[in-house]
């Protein structure tokens, strides 16, 4: 596996989603960056769980920091590494010889590269390094990356909400469809769309690392996302060249990305799987901690009381 990204600015993640500990390693952070467990608090706060549909599971996600010095990164590695104390490895033990549909269970069996994956030792765990639960370490990573940024780039603002819900954009009946939705033992996607102000021209490299190539790399990383778009983006497709004027790119200091976040493919409906030791097909209630709308986990603080959502996410 390769559980790195970046170069300037690297990141390696480690652990898991019912593993005692996960967190992420950065390099490339400066000396002297005033840098404390607060700083984490409010990005955090917008992942947590527990409004309307997302997942039960309830975690403190207090980070521990290591290269700190007197408030200050070191200048060497930066270790940021949370607990998991609500380890529930029992609720997937039947998932060993039957991979979960639209999982990472089958691709990950020892069957099909005929080793043993990480995710195959005793206890069953999950998804594992795949799991949603990595998005916390994604998200302290980018409030280190937003504090670099901060110093290099002063005049870059960045913001994120959640755009559509289930198909649609009306924010008025996001929270219909999620209700239903949970009653249903379903699930919905959603796009999220992201906004960058203020880069400065020029950004990326020939030919592999242009702007777009690299934040996409970054963002199908994310669990559940299933597709990135600039600008226009795929509408582009349906207009002619003379129509069509994308203005949200780096040339024009703004940049303008959405990723669409899949629906989970298992709540409690009965599903078809493979029992891989006889290859027989069967049925399976998924009984787990998982999201009905992901999306919502990335939900902005203004969208998030625009439709009166008691708990941060």
């Amino acid at each position: 596996m390769h559980n790195s990204f970046g170069e300037k600015f690297r990141i390696t993640v480690y652990g898991g989603s019912h593993e005692p500990k996960l967190g992420v390693i950065i390099d490339g952070v400066e000396q002297g960056l005033s840098l404390s467990e607060d700083d984490f608090s409010e990005d955090i706060a917008r992942r947590k769980p527990g409004a309307k549909g997302t997942t039960a599971r309830i975690e403190s996600d207090i980070p521990l920091l290591t290269g700190i010095l007197d408030g200050k990164t070191s200048g060497g590695p930066l270790k940021i590494e949370f607990e998991n104390r609500n380890i529930r490895p029992g609720d997937y033990a039947e998932f060993v010889d039957v991979p979960r549909p639209g999982h990472v269970d089958y691709v990950t069996h020892p069957q099909r590269y005929g080793v043993i994956s990480a995710r195959q030792f005793p206890p069953f765990t999950g998804g594992g390094i795949f799991s949603g639960r990595m998005t916390l370490v994604l998200v302290a990573a980018g409030v280190v990356a937003k504090k670099v940024l901060a110093v290099h780039v002063p005049d870059a603002k960045i913001s994120a909400e959640l755009v559509k819900v289930g198909g649609t954009s009306d924010k008025s009946l996001w929270q219909g469809l999620i209700e239903t939705a949970v009653a249903d033992g379903d699930s919905l996607g959603g796009v999220v769309e992201c906004r960058v102000n203020g880069l400065p021209v020029g950004l990326g490299e020939p030919y592999f690392d242009s702007v777009e190539s690299l934040v996409s790399h970054a963002m199908f990383s994310i669990p559940g996302v299933r597709g990135v778009e600039f600008g226009d983006g795929f509408t582009a497709s349906d207009m002619r060249g003379s129509e069509h004027n994308d203005h949200f790119h780096t040339v024009s200091y703004q940049m303008l990305m959405r990723i669409t976040c899949l629906e989970k493919p298992c709540q409690y409906h009965p599903r078809n799987g493979t029992q891989q030791n006889t290859q027989q097909n069967g049925y399976r209630n998924v009984n787990e901690t998982h999201d009905i709308c992901t999306s919502t986990l990335c939900h902005c603080r203004k969208c998030r009381k625009e439709h009166n959502n008691k708990h941060i996410i």
